[in-house]
């Protein structure tokens, strides 16, 4: 595309020269006359940095010290970040948008072969540019949400593929309709578990899609998507079956928030409200939970259940109260902790969502031979067994 205050066309580099990039802008500075040290090893002089030529430079850091990663550069926009675009393959580079859709998870251009000024971005929303950059418009709004792979056909450009937390859509028309696969058994299911009845159902938390319940026999037989019943909604993890009542089942969606449901009844019971009232807190300190945090049902006795955050937690009513029954089983590293600040404070898109959380318990076991010996895993690293129900 022209660069900013230049309305001709240019040229395109031949093929394989056309590159785009999401990167984090910082200040540039003026170009400088080389330097002694700027000689090659063969005497010749290398050539300063080009006036347009946008590679990011390292901010200057404050007088004071503080953290580097918490320093925003003066004059970044949006924190630092945006669209730049290449016609050099790479060696120099023009600011031409200021989009990037959470980089950490989204934010792959795709190029299509047979008109570079058409490029297409996945995101929370599926965005198209069709010129070089300028303008952009979401298309896909009939498809499920967060994009991360896209594919254009480079025979003609009109077929264009996506892949998104709800699977694969096909447009065939370069965006404007889409065709959504609901054929393919590709859905990711984090964790699984089954019931007491006869036949037995088998339950999952499905990534971005909920948990689900579906039997493995019907009264005509076979099995269909139609016969899944849903439990709860959001990025579905743990869900754990209550083995002497089969219609109670826990499922847990992002960052602790688990739910009980009745199958039989339809009632559905936030159980979070009294993971933060559990006794043992201090007051007002918060429970530090996973983006995918477990959900353990006790082995030895009716109605207990586990959930982990920085502690382990207990409740022996069926979710009804809790107890904190550890200590923290973390490192409880205060620098690992800062991810979600850092997060908030320079990500080109300012968020902390709950995924960036650490120091957590990931995973919970509880014995099923000795009464009282439970495990905890981490995701820094740390093992913890008790043998006596938690005492020590």
């Amino acid at each position: 595309a022209p660069r900013s205050g230049d309305d001709s066309e240019e040229e395109v580099e031949p093929s394989g020269r056309l590159a785009v990039s999401l990167r984090q802008a910082k200040p540039v500075p003026p170009p400088t006359p080389p330097t002694p040290d700027q000689k090659k090893e063969d005497g010749a002089t290398r050539p300063p940095i080009a006036a347009d030529r946008k590679s990011p430079q390292k901010p200057a850091l404050p007088k004071k010290k503080v953290d580097p990663r918490l320093v925003t550069p003066a004059g970044s926009q949006m924190n630092g970040g945006g669209i730049f675009l290449s016609k050099d393959g790479g060696e120099n580079w023009t600011f031409v948008k200021q989009l990037n859709p959470r980089p950490f998870y989204f934010s792959a251009p795709c190029f299509d072969p047979t008109d570079w000024r058409r490029i297409y971005l996945g995101g929370l929303n599926l965005l198209r540019t069709q010129d070089g950059g300028e303008t952009w418009r979401t298309i896909g709004q009939a498809t499920h949400a967060d994009h991360h792979a896209i594919w254009v056909d480079p025979k003609d450009g009109m077929t264009v593929i996506s892949g998104s937390d709800g699977g694969v859509n096909i447009s065939r028309d370069r965006g404007a309709t889409w065709d959504v696969i609901q054929s393919m058994p590709i859905g990711q299911f984090y964790a699984v578990d089954y019931d007491t009845q006869r036949p037995y159902w088998v339950y999952g938390g499905l990534q971005d899609n909920g948990s689900w319940a579906i039997p493995t026999q019907t009264a005509r037989g076979g099995v269909g998507f139609w016969d899944a019943q849903s439990l709860s909604g959001g990025d579905g993890f743990f869900v754990r079956t209550d083995k002497a009542d089969p219609a109670v089942v826990y499922s847990e969606s992002q960052g602790g928030q688990v739910v009980k449901v009745n199958r039989s009844t339809g009632q559905r019971t936030s159980v979070r409200g009294a993971m933060n009232r559990a006794k043992g807190l201090r007051k007002g300190e918060l429970l530090r939970c996973n983006w995918n945090t477990p959900i353990e049902l006790g082995l030895h006795a009716p109605k207990v259940v586990y959930v982990g955050s920085q502690y382990l937690l207990r409740s022996l009513d069926g979710g009804e109260t809790f107890t904190v029954i550890s200590p923290d089983l973390t490192s409880n590293s205060p620098r690992k902790q800062a991810t979600g600040e850092i997060a908030k404070r320079i990500s080109i898109n300012g968020e902390s969502t709950g995924a960036e959380n650490h120091c957590t318990i990931v995973t919970i076991a509880e014995s099923p031979l000795m009464k009282g010996v439970i495990a905890t895993g981490s995701d820094d690293g740390r093992v913890n067994v008790t043998t006596d129900d938690g005492k020590r």
